[in-house]
């Protein structure tokens, strides 16, 4: 699912998203310059992108993603893995759970950069994330993250 030039997404109720790919980001979701919202649990599992952002891609000029409770596994890319966000706003309302996702450089749960904010509002589990470089479980870069209740475990 791709949506650019200021559109409004809306999932209401239960998505999933497996086995996507995408030739260069957000082999699940890809946004750009538009607001997202789940109002149900969402998951992500073994989607692929060549670049970055395999669950969720986001960028944009400080646009919001919200998510209720959302599990993002088995999802690879060179960057962020699980969820990318560059200069987005992104909010997990309820818990929110990275398994086993990969990324060939950096961020393989999360990349987050360029004024971003991301807050994790309840549980977030961080397990099994594997980069190659930096950022296991969370890369940050320029940007802000709340976490409540974090728990990382085997990441590298």
């Amino acid at each position: 699912m791709a949506a650019s030039e200021e559109s409004q997404v809306a999932f209401n109720g239960v998505a999933e998203f497996t086995g996507n790919s995408a030739n260069i980001n957000g082999g699940a979701v890809s946004l750009t310059d538009s607001q997202l919202e789940f109002t149900g649990h969402s998951s992500f599992i073994n989607n692929t992108a060549v670049y970055s952002g395999v669950g969720f891609y986001s960028a944009g000029k400080g646009e919001t993603a919200s998510f209720q409770s959302a599990y993002f596994k088995g999802n690879k890319a060179v960057y962020g893995g699980g969820v990318f966000a560059n200069n987005y706003n992104v909010t997990f309302n309820d818990a929110v759970t990275f398994e086993n996702n990969e990324a060939s450089t950096d961020g393989a749960g999360v990349y987050i950069l360029s004024r971003s904010e991301v807050d994790f509002k309840e549980a977030a589990t961080f397990s099994r994330n594997v980069a190659a470089e930096r950022g296991g479980g969370i890369m940050i870069i320029s940007s802000n993250v709340n976490l409540k209740n974090g728990t990382f475990t085997d990441n590298y």
